[in-house]
């Protein structure tokens, strides 16, 4: 059995985010189940609640003593032996948390960081992260050339769950177009430089002009600048 702790600061909607509920919603009952905690909560706290879904929140609180002992307690009174994270910090409450018990820690690396925190950060997940999975090997490459990539990693790309790519009416309807219209996208905010929509924006330049009939779509929360 796989019983897993999907773990998150805030829980909003972001990439993810959207991915541990698609996992959530559809895990075989006959292999385990699946919690997220979140130590910040967020709108995605009701979308898991309405499925019937299991979310904890556990503060985090000054000290981090109370959250590391509540996260002890959840992990034992429910048998997990996997917990899965997507920030370096959290390996560090995770693996006190888990001291003494048969856990092991899969860590998700999203982005590129630079910079002595960083380099902390990484440290710390390779030495105590079970096994280490990288979105893309553009970012494995980067671990590899700080000569931090540990033995235990592999790339695994984002999926999506295919059935909500089944029907494409509403979002013609809304954008008024027709059947033969391609459409694509780009989730994530633009709070900042790592994802670079304007790079997308000046390569768009040259496609529309071949292909008029193409749309891209972006959805994310809005820059301040």
């Amino acid at each position: 059995m796989y019983n897993v702790i999907h773990l998150f600061g805030s829980f909003n909607i972001g990439g993810a985010e959207i991915l541990a509920y698609d996992v959530c919603k559809h895990f075989p009952q006959e292999y385990g189940h699946t919690i997220v905690v979140t130590y910040r909560g967020g709108e995605l706290e009701r979308r898991f609640e309405k499925e019937g879904l299991s979310i904890h929140y556990i503060p985090l609180d000054s000290s981090r003593f109370g959250f590391i002992k509540q996260l002890r307690k959840l992990i034992i009174d429910h048998q997990i032996n996997i917990i899965h994270i997507h920030k370096g910090l959290d390996v560090l409450y995770v693996k006190a948390a888990a001291m003494g018990l048969d856990v092991k820690i899969v860590h998700t690396v999203h982005s590129i960081g630079n910079g002595r925190l960083y380099w902390f950060l990484r440290k710390g997940a390779k030495m105590f992260s079970d096994h280490i999975t990288f979105v893309s090997k553009d970012v494995r490459d980067h671990y590899e050339n700080k000569e931090m990539l540990p033995s235990n990693q592999s790339i695994l790309y984002n999926g999506i769950e295919p059935r909500k790519m089944e029907t494409t009416d509403t979002i013609l309807g809304e954008l008024n177009l027709n059947e033969s219209s391609i459409i694509a996208g780009m989730i994530g905010n633009f709070k900042n430089d790592v994802r670079d929509q304007f790079t997308i924006c000046k390569a768009l330049k040259s496609i529309l002009k071949k292909h008029p009939d193409f749309h891209f779509l972006f959805v994310g929360g809005k820059s301040k600048i």
